[in-house]
């Protein structure tokens, strides 16, 4: 289990930083085979990035090993990061070496009301420039999905006193023993820091609200607010999620022009994000009282598509493919990447044993799709 991986180094004051709210079942192979994603990706990057080397056994029985670790092997094509995120369509990954960092001794965690979404890219280059790249965190949690989280749990304490229509969960974290040394105002430096910078934007009236959290007590009740999400969204009722990825510059715009968009189909939307990274996850609900099945949702879906692809993004950031998403690859990917993928698979599988019928379609399109494709 990855939880049992992070608290073994843990008692060796290390950490392995992929950290989302599965971390308690999911299997490290699985998070391989998948690349997993996760809450901490813009500082430490995804399963990929923090993976040296990898034991895996082939289709044909054959082992590769590359655990030897090495940070630097130009010796051909990268098979351990071809198998990574191959969803266990090529072979089945059954050892990795992986990159551990050293314990932070100081966090500073927050929760802030932004004037718009718009500003989020610039406060976060402020904060990694303040703070010499020290952002682990910078989560989007709306207003919209905050109430589904008061509604799911009823006992959660809103995190700021008035509404914060853009949301944003903040955490900064440092290995410096100077950043957990206190100031004159008995706040840890980084604390200090953090706020700072807060205050600097409050004043530019780019943040209009904020809280920092001053005890181990308050960042974990903020964290359990957007670990809850998930399920608080489930408990919401009927909905569609996707999973996309966007350039920074385009979420923003993406977010304002695709919410007026949906809102014409009748649905409703909650959204959150791994904003550091451009990665949404979209679910298009019912507002109360509407029957969800009612909606048009494969027109919303297809205009959700249609945007996505307009501006440059991706249709799955962080999930995966499966089965669920294999009409999505067909209609979306490039018909040369398409091709390049199925080459590999029938290169590596020509029996197609490994996890068939997942990830990569490997029959043609049919002609009814190519119709509608977009």
């Amino acid at each position: 289990m990855l939880e049992t991986l992070q608290n073994a180094v843990g008692e060796h004051d290390l950490i392995f930083p992929l950290m989302f709210g599965a971390r308690g079942s999911c299997m490290i192979g699985g998070a391989l085979s998948t690349n997993a994603g996760g809450s901490n990706v813009v500082r430490y990057g995804s399963a990929r990035a923090l993976c040296l080397g990898i034991e895996a056994v082939m289709p044909d029985g054959s082992i590769i090993d590359t655990l030897h670790g090495l940070r630097k092997d130009n010796t051909g094509y990268d098979l351990r990061d071809l198998l990574i995120g191959a969803e266990g369509t090529l072979g089945i990954i059954t050892a990795a070496t992986l990159q551990l960092f050293v314990q932070p001794v100081a966090q500073a965690t927050a929760f802030v009301s932004l004037r718009s979404l718009q500003d989020a890219p610039a406060l976060l280059n402020i904060l990694q420039d303040r703070t010499g790249g020290a952002v682990e965190a910078f989560e989007y949690m709306p207003e919209p999905v905050v109430d589904a989280i008061c509604q799911a749990f009823p006992d959660t304490q809103r995190p700021l006193n008035g509404t914060a229509e853009t949301g944003l969960l903040i955490e900064v974290a440092s290995t410096r023993p100077i950043d957990a040394e206190e100031t004159e105002g008995g706040s840890p430096r980084l604390n200090a820091d953090l706020l700072s910078v807060l205050a600097d934007q409050i004043e530019s009236g780019a943040v209009l609200d904020g809280v920092v959290a001053t005890s181990e007590r308050q960042r974990t009740a903020l964290w359990q607010m957007r670990e809850a999400v998930l399920e608080s969204i489930t408990h919401a009722g009927k909905a569609y999620h996707f999973d996309l990825a966007l350039p920074l510059q385009n979420v923003a715009l993406f977010v304002s022009n695709m919410d007026a968009e949906i809102a014409e189909f009748g649905f409703r939307t909650l959204t959150i994000g791994h904003l550091g990274d451009g990665n949404l996850h979209y679910a298009l609900a019912a507002p109360g009282g509407v029957d969800f099945d009612s909606l048009p949702l494969a027109a919303a879906r297809s205009a959700v598509l249609d945007r996505l692809a307009a501006m440059g993004g991706s249709f799955s950031a962080e999930h995966g493919i499966g089965q669920s998403k294999l009409d999505l690859m067909r209609l979306q990917k490039q018909p040369s990447q398409l091709a390049a993928l199925q080459a590999i698979k029938h290169a590596l599988d020509p029996k197609s044993i490994m996890n068939p019928g997942k990830l990569v379609p490997m029959e043609p399109v049919p002609q009814h799709m190519k119709r509608t494709a977009r």
